[in-house]
């Protein structure tokens, strides 16, 4: 009975570490992105929404690079610079959490806007469109 207990301790523990190891893309509060991107000189703002999305509003100087087209986004990452930081925002942040764990797997630096496009517009930072 122990040694069941142990093994499953084990593999709840190991299971959490993989999952923490997975997730670890800093998150960034809008006025944090906003300064970290300003002292950034190698940062690229990814926007990681939709065409129509990005044309409704978007942050000064983000790149479009859609992570719902596949075939586009993995197209976009072969041309990126892996020296360079990459500054992900989508709506609400699933997308770009999505965009970034694939990233960041492929050996680029990359940082993420808590709460998305929303949590940017609640804070009442500018967009451009």
């Amino acid at each position: 009975m122990k040694r069941k207990f142990a093994l499953l301790l084990a593999v709840i523990i190991g299971s959490f570490c993989i999952a923490f190891a997975q997730n670890s893309i800093k998150n960034l509060t809008p006025q944090e992105y906003d300064k970290a991107v300003k002292k950034d000189p190698k940062a690229v703002i990814l926007d990681v929404r939709q065409p129509e999305e990005y044309k409704t509003g978007h942050i000064k100087g983000a790149i479009l690079l859609n992570a719902l087209d596949e075939q586009s986004f993995e197209k976009g990452l072969k041309q990126m610079d892996k020296t360079k930081t990459y500054y992900l925002y989508c709506r609400s942040g699933k997308r770009s959490n999505m965009a970034a764990q694939k990233m960041q797997k492929a050996g680029f630096k990359v940082m993420e806007l808590k709460g998305g496009l929303k949590s940017w517009i609640k804070a009442e930072m500018p967009l451009e469109k």
